[in-house]
């Protein structure tokens, strides 16, 4: 598990599945699906995303799908901060 997946699976667990610990969400469980992550966690979660990794979330083009797991967000976040000059 790399720092940011870690991060990401923390954050998720502590602010909407507080019954888990990052370590025990699967990076590939889709969030949405499982009643973790509902349409205003979501708001929340793209919102934490560009404030903890400095990403312009409000100018980007994307998806809800882009969100629906742990290993699409750490993808995403990946793509957004490889881009940096």
């Amino acid at each position: 598990m790399t720092a940011t997946t870690t991060k990401v699976a923390s954050y998720i667990t502590s602010s909407f599945a507080r019954d888990l610990v990052g370590t025990e969400l699967p990076g590939d469980a889709d969030l949405h699906a499982m009643g973790i992550v509902n349409s205003l966690g979501l708001v929340r979660l793209v919102s934490w995303v560009g404030q903890e990794f400095d990403i312009p979330v409000a100018e980007l083009d994307f998806t809800p799908d882009q969100f629906h797991t742990v290993d699409r967000i750490v993808e995403f976040i990946r793509i957004h901060t490889d881009r940096r000059p």
